[in-house]
């Protein structure tokens, strides 16, 4: 309690000290709208590239951070926004402390590899709201890119990036038209990757007649992958409404997975034993979605979102061991697999400042899997979850004050090979942001929320992963409760910008991996054992030096964890950081950036290493075409984590190394040619391009 208590001090504490010497310009009011920021822009967008609110941060991109950027995630990197972590290859933005963000483009909800083909040029605000409320409440952030838009016309655009240390491929093209009120798009992709893996590893078992200490050395690792993705959507946006619906075809692939390894026995027995693994995936997909925002008379709204897909795949495995110990095992899996995702909020607001809501959602997934080969499994899983939720949110702009309460039940109903269970939680989301100025902001915001498991665990199937090792179902798994709040300071001191943030979690019931030896076999599987507690300090400050050409950046954290599971209790303190530094030099771009090894402790109580992480980006624009150089981790061919873990009867050292985190030269070019006649209005509809190939399934994998 002492150490949270000074904790909390020390975030309130010092941005208050700063605030009282930085005393904001007298503006006459506060602004708080949408409305009252765009009257704003004219006066405020060259004197401050940022304002703070009671309900969320306008960031003003600068002239010279557009110029330097391609997209919308680069330009978020290049404003280097401290609480905000861009990871553009793996089109990835998250908060420093791991939370989602949501993507919006003029207030209509996208995915966040939609920025891909969104052109910066094109951007001229981002809203930034660190303390979502709503249907957003829960979230880690939610970012909203206000755009100019278009008459009619559009843009084409293409863009690939070819990696030649590490071997990958990945290409884009997007072209889309508008006229009036409706916009069509077209999307296609393809990538494909060659890994290279060295996943030594050290492992002892107690069984019964003794210990078994077992060594693994990779003799060859390669996986080749591949994924191809189509999209067409239509969007059509007025002034009191916006629909967009969307069809996606999507197909991954592992044609081929090789890996040998050498395994050395020693206790109970000892000898050698050469291992070779084979597998081959394929997976495939379509998919649609729909998205209606109506605004109704009498500041009342209405939001209706739903999706749907079905996906088909295909596993095989070989696994193939000779020497002391010999075994052939193998593997056939065939699952079919859908998703039905409906959702409805309508809110009223009234003058006093008050919005009162109702939000409903329902979420079903289902999972035919048939195994066959060394073994026969029918798993036939469908999970139902259903929630519903009250929304009160308070705005008072004269004092700079907004809060909100969201709260309310779900149901998670489970059906396994006919045997069902019905889970109920209590959920809430509450939070307030109070901002003195237009400079500086303070919040709270917490849940009590909880966590769905994954469904490949929910089942009653063994598979076997070796001669004496398996992992098995657990059908009574239930979904573990989270409890986060998080305290944050936000301000900007000329060409400062500080942020400062003390957040403490805690899992309920919390899902774990749990070892047990039967019949000299090492069984494993999940189960709900225990509490895991997360406390965490974050501070985070970027720099703009000579007339923003330079840029500078560094975050820090230092959390401590606590695993207090009945089987295995530990703790760890953990501390980690990155710098960054960008120069705008006439069409050039140059970027460095490094993060130090990081340690950690995971809500699984292992021990996890991850590699220190640094390089450099080289861009060049000219018109519509845009060079670049990424040179990363230049020292090592292969990095990756480490890991270590006693489960009592089993304990392992590991390390998965991977050429994907090593030595990486990649290229990249992108054109991009906009046309049409720009419209002085703004309107609701953007480009987009969508790269998202990730295919929902249950499938158990043996290795």
């Amino acid at each position: 309690m002492r150490k949270a208590s000074l904790l909390l001090v020390l975030v309130l504490s010092v941005p208050t000290m700063m605030w009282a010497l930085d005393t904001p310009m007298s503006t006459g009011s506060v602004y708080t709208d949408s409305v009252k920021t765009q009257q704003l822009k004219e006066v405020v967008v060259e004197a401050a590239p940022s304002i703070e609110t009671s309900q969320k941060t306008i960031l003003y991109p600068t002239k010279i951070e557009r110029q330097h950027s391609t997209n919308g995630y680069q330009l978020l990197r290049n404003m280097d926004i401290p609480d905000i972590e861009v990871a553009e290859s793996s089109q990835l933005i998250t908060t420093f402390s791991g939370g989602d963000v949501v993507v919006l483009i003029n207030g209509v909800e996208a995915l966040k590899d939609e920025l891909e083909s969104l052109s910066a040029s094109e951007i001229e605000s981002i809203d930034f709201q660190r303390n979502p409320s709503g249907k957003y409440a829960g979230k880690g952030a939610v970012l909203n890119f206000v755009t100019r838009q278009y008459d009619y016309g559009g843009n084409v655009y293409v863009s690939g990036k070819q990696g030649l240390a590490h071997l990958y491929g990945d290409y884009i093209s997007m072209v889309d038209y508008k006229r009036n009120a409706l916009t069509l798009s077209m999307t296609g992709s393809v990538k494909w990757d060659h890994l290279k893996e060295r996943n030594p590893s050290w492992s002892d078992y107690d069984f019964p007649q003794g210990v078994l200490n077992q060594s693994v050395t990779t003799q060859k690792n390669s996986t080749q992958k591949n994924s191809e993705y189509g999209r067409l959507k239509l969007s059509h946006a007025q002034d009191n409404h916006s629909l967009q619906v969307a069809l996606t075809l999507s197909r991954n692939a592992v044609p081929k997975r090789t890996i040998e390894d050498r395994i050395e026995y020693q206790g109970i027995f000892e000898g050698l034993s050469q291992v070779s693994k084979q597998s081959r995936e394929h997976q495939f997909s379509p998919s649609v979605s729909l998205d209606y925002n109506l605004m109704l008379p009498n500041d009342q709204s209405l939001t209706l979102t739903a999706s749907s897909s079905f996906a088909r795949s295909h596993l095989f495995s070989l696994y193939d061991q000779s020497g002391v110990l010999s075994d052939q095992i193998m593997n056939s899996t065939t699952e079919n697999s859908s998703v039905f995702d409906v959702g409805a909020v309508y809110q009223k607001s009234f003058s006093s400042g008050m919005t009162l809501g109702v939000e409903v959602s329902e979420l079903f997934n289902s999972y035919r899997d048939d195994y066959s080969g060394n073994f026969n499994e029918r798993q036939r899983l469908s999970n139902n979850m259903f929630q519903a939720m009250l929304i009160f949110e308070h705005s008072l702009p004269d004092k700079g004050l907004s809060f909100y309460a969201n709260a309310g039940a779900s149901s998670l109903v489970s059906r396994l090979n006919g045997q069902g269970d019905t889970q109920w939680h209590l959920v809430a989301y509450y939070g307030l942001t109070y901002s003195p100025g237009r400079n500086h902001s303070f919040s709270w915001r917490g849940m009590l929320s909880h966590a769905v498991y994954d469904p490949s665990y929910k089942n009653d199937a063994v598979i076997f992963s070796s001669a004496f090792e398996a992992t098995i179902g657990n059908p009574d798994i239930k979904a573990f409760t989270a409890l986060d709040n998080t305290l944050s300071y936000n301000g900007r001191f000329k060409s400062l910008r500080l942020n400062l943030a003390y957040q403490w979690l805690e899992y309920f019931d919390n899902l774990i991996s749990e070892y047990f030896i039967k019949d000299n076999v090492v069984y494993h599987r999940l189960i709900n054992d225990g509490k895991f507690y997360f406390h965490s300090l974050n501070a985070g400050l970027s720099l703009k030096l000579w007339d923003d050409k330079l840029s500078l950046g560094c975050n820090g954290l230092a959390s401590y964890i606590r695993f207090a599971a009945d089987s295995r209790p530990q703790s760890a303190m953990i501390f980690r950081g990155s710098l960054n530094a960008t120069c705008f030099l006439g069409p050039w771009n140059v970027r460095v950036y490094y993060a130090p090894q990081r340690k950690t402790l995971n809500y699984d109580g292992v021990r996890l290493i991850d590699p220190s992480q640094y390089g450099a980006n080289i861009q060049w624009s000219c018109g519509s075409w845009t060079l670049g150089c990424d040179i990363e981790n230049f020292m090592r061919t292969y990095q990756g984590r480490k890991q270590r873990a006693d489960y009592g009867c089993y304990s392992t050292y590991r390390k998965a190394l991977t050429n994907s985190m090593g030595r990486n030269i990649s290229l990249r070019v992108v054109y991009r040619l906009q046309y049409g006649k720009k419209s002085d209005l703004q309107s609701l509809s953007s480009p987009e391009s969508e790269v998202n190939t990730k295919i929902n399934s249950a499938i158990v994998r043996p290795f």
